[in-house]
């Protein structure tokens, strides 16, 4: 079975293994032969790029980095544009050009060899694509590939690509044609049924000619636009190389027919814009709306269509076209007595992202005229409707604040995301999984309060975030603290996930608000100006931080926290949230298809049980007071020495104890401290359950001496009586410590004290 590469590049344009080598200079000066067309492992052709000066053409790997050097920095590649097979193409996009390295025109090997000896050209044809530019090269046409046709330029210099002008300059150029395929006036039924704006396409190819006439003023040249007679030719080939596949053994009459500028050609249609580009508006019916509906009115017929931004339909009756939408007035809406103005603006990612504000109904009418008001959509009220699979802009005539989703699933290869939520996520990628899939298929579930913690930078904490806000888009959104504070809550209503970043919360009235909102199932939005009005919310809280111990505080009660101390990875990935944002298809295709780990245990799904971590129990331990840290720490020290299940101490024991020296606290506070951070801890009651005086006995260390007058420590016991508190080893002690604890020998006990 022949292979893509074969079937295109031999079969169908015929190019012999001669006409596909060229001869290049390394740095040296060195002559050395190169393949320009060569298929890669994947099956798709690679096309190799060079200059005018024979040389390759080369760029920085996309991963080196000047500020920090990797294995990548040393890696110079070639630059070369990638054809995909049919079989991997994706969508629309079905050339691969390196990325952030510019963009090159591709010089077929004749082209070359005339500017090599300064032969003079008279007319140069600039097409879009190698495969139609070489086969033109064939057949005696002077012809230049650009990638597209609206890479004409260098990005940085903003001026044609240096070795056309050089070309130009050296070759004594008297015309430049910029050759189109044969649709570029058409429009596609596709576009007219999902109401795209079918002005853009016409415009696109007007805009390519008209620009690239600008930046040849400079160099005495005459300028056309053309494009092939598809409808005109039988089989209708859309480009230069379909046409001399058609025409073959005819390929000197189209070329011929290119070449006579001063006449109508059979196969292209030529005009010379160099002085004025109306001619060039008219013919591609882009002058006025109305010529643009009579040239493509077979197929718009009865159906809405935009143009410019505005929706018309033609009135058949009247024989007119009428305003079904003006431009713009769809990014405005009213609900109730208000009205706002939906846009896109950049974020600190520097993507674009909806955003909806408040405007003045004079604003509207100054910008836009009074008749402008009766185009704008009318609502009864905001309403919160979170859904990515069956997303509803508006839903009993309310208008659903939450954003829509922009991904479509698609099966494919999500490595890097993968190997991510691994990294953030360890043991528990299970339930890291359902987490975001929880967020994509349930977006109403509640969820605990996800905590990424780390000292050290670079961990990928804010990359997670980010990320969620690449798949949910405008439905995340990353603050800071004050932002949470702000009584103004109308940009976190409406959000699936609420990411604070670099938090350290220490106001108790903040920590109960995060508290809430994760359990809320409304929200009083409170917008600047405006009424407060209630909401139905459904946000997720993902809190980011440094302090891995102490950016909140948290008591053992704590059930909503699910806390992970994130390491910092072996390799850092400088692309990696790219990477994962062209991986988000097939990840979300992966989510479709999963069976979820866990089931609901609790109202935030998860059994608290199974997120409680290590780094969750640092936080705890961390918030608790000074007191109370010490205490049980002295307990504990206590149980582990002594090696009692239940240790008997007073108020005034505890104080004597351990506090004496070192707070200034009195018994009241040590009560207090024992009803509230010792629940369990309760004072020695007697069998009808009365609180009641006790002898008891408190184990210390005494100094002795031995037999062999060695001064050593032993356990010994001071009698007390009063109304001690009972504390229990199995309170005070993890398991381990519990285990270890019991199946050690105790102290034997030394004779009572007398009272």
């Amino acid at each position: 079975m022949k292979s893509y590469f074969q079937k295109r590049i031999q079969d169908e344009l015929n190019i012999s293994e001669k006409q596909n080598t060229i001869r290049l200079k390394n740095e040296e000066g060195h002559t050395f032969e190169a393949k320009i067309f060569t298929e890669d492992r994947k099956g798709n052709i690679q096309i190799l790029l060079y200059t005018l000066n024979r040389q390759i053409i080369e760029y920085d790997h996309p991963k080196a980095t000047l500020e920090k050097p990797n294995i990548y920095n040393d890696r110079i590649q070639t630059y070369k544009i990638t054809r995909l097979h049919p079989d991997n193409v994706k969508g629309d996009r079905k050339y691969y050009i390196p990325k952030g390295a510019g963009t090159f025109p591709f010089i077929p090997n004749p082209v070359v060899e005339k500017f090599e000896k300064k032969e003079k050209i008279k007319t140069l044809v600039l097409t879009e694509g190698a495969f139609k530019a070489f086969k033109g090269a064939i057949h005696g046409l002077d012809i230049i590939g650009l990638t597209s046709i609206t890479h004409y330029k260098n990005k940085n210099t903003k001026e044609l690509h240096k070795d056309i002008i050089r070309l130009i300059k050296t070759c004594d150029i008297k015309n430049v044609i910029m050759l189109y395929d044969g649709d570029c006036r058409d429009v596609s039924e596709k576009a007219i049924k999902e109401q795209k704006d079918l002005y853009k396409r016409p415009y696109g190819f007007f805009a390519s000619a008209r620009n690239i006439n600008d930046l040849l003023k400079d160099y005495d040249v005459n300028f056309y636009f053309a494009h092939i007679k598809s409808s005109e030719i039988k089989s209708k080939p859309k480009g230069l190389d379909d046409l001399l596949i058609t025409m073959k053994g005819h390929e000197n009459a189209v070329i011929k027919d290119l070449k006579a500028l001063s006449k109508s050609g059979k196969y292209f249609h030529k005009i010379n814009i160099t002085h004025s580009q109306k001619t060039l508006q008219r013919y591609l019916h882009i002058n006025t709306v109305e010529a643009f509906y009579d040239f493509h009115s077979g197929k718009i017929g009865k159906n809405e269509f935009v143009y410019l931004g505005t929706r018309y339909i033609h009135n058949d009756y009247e024989n007119k076209l009428e305003v079904v939408m003006p431009a713009n007035a769809e990014n405005y809406f009213r609900v109730g007595n208000d009205y706002y103005e939906r846009y896109e603006r950049p974020n600190k990612l520097n993507d674009l992202e909806t955003v909806i504000a408040p405007r003045l109904k004079s604003t509207i009418t100054d910008d836009h005229g009074k008749n402008f008001l009766k185009y704008i959509a009318k609502y009864k009220d905001f309403v919160n409707v979170p859904d990515h699979t069956n997303y509803q802009r508006v839903i009993h005539n309310c208008y659903n604040s939450y954003a829509p989703f922009s991904h479509v699933p698609v099966e494919g290869k999500f490595d890097k995301t993968m190997l991510f939520l691994k990294h953030i996520f360890e043991e528990q990628i299970e339930l890291g999984l359902d987490y975001v899939q929880l967020l994509y298929r349930n977006p109403t579930q509640k969820l605990p309060i996800l905590c990424l913690v780390s000292k050290e930078n670079a961990t990928g904490k804010s990359t997670f975030a980010k990320w969620l806000q690449r798949i949910f888009s405008q439905n995340v959104t990353i603050i800071g603290n004050a932002e949470i504070s702000n009584d103004f809550n109308a940009h976190l209503a409406s959000k699936l996930v609420i990411a604070i970043d670099e938090s350290f919360i220490e106001k108790k009235t903040i920590i109960e608000k995060i508290k809430n909102l994760a359990t809320a199932d409304s929200m009083p939005m409170n917008r600047k100006g405006k009424d407060i009005i209630e909401i139905d919310f459904f946000g997720k809280i993902i809190l980011l931080s440094n302090n891995v111990d102490n950016f909140i505080s948290a008591t053992d009660e704590d059930i909503r926290y699910w806390v992970r101390e994130i390491k910092k990875p072996e390799k850092e990935e400088t692309d990696l949230l790219e990477d994962m944002q062209n991986e988000i298809p097939a990840f979300l295709d992966f989510l479709d298809k999963r069976k979820m780990y866990t089931e609901r245990k609790s109202r935030a799904w998860f059994n608290p049980a199974i997120i409680r971590t290590e780094a969750l129990q640092k936080v705890i331990e961390a918030s608790k007071p000074k007191i109370v840290r010490e205490l049980e720490n002295s307990l504990k020290e206590m149980f582990m020495q002594f090696r009692k299940e239940e240790i008997y101490l007073s108020v005034k024991d505890i104080k004597e104890l351990f506090f004496e020296k070192s707070y200034r606290t009195d018994n009241d506070y040590i009560i207090r401290t024992l009803k509230k951070d010792f629940p369990k801890v309760k004072q020695y009651r007697n069998k009808e359950g009365k609180i009641t005086t006790k002898r008891y006995k408190i184990p210390f260390w005494q100094q002795t001496v031995n037999p062999d007058g060695e001064e050593v420590f032993e356990i010994a016991y001071k009698s007390a009586i009063g109304h001690p508190y009972v504390f229990k080893a199995e309170e005070f002690l993890n398991i381990e410590e519990y285990e270890n604890f019991k199946t050690s020998q105790p102290e034997p006990e030394h004779e009572d004290l007398p009272f």
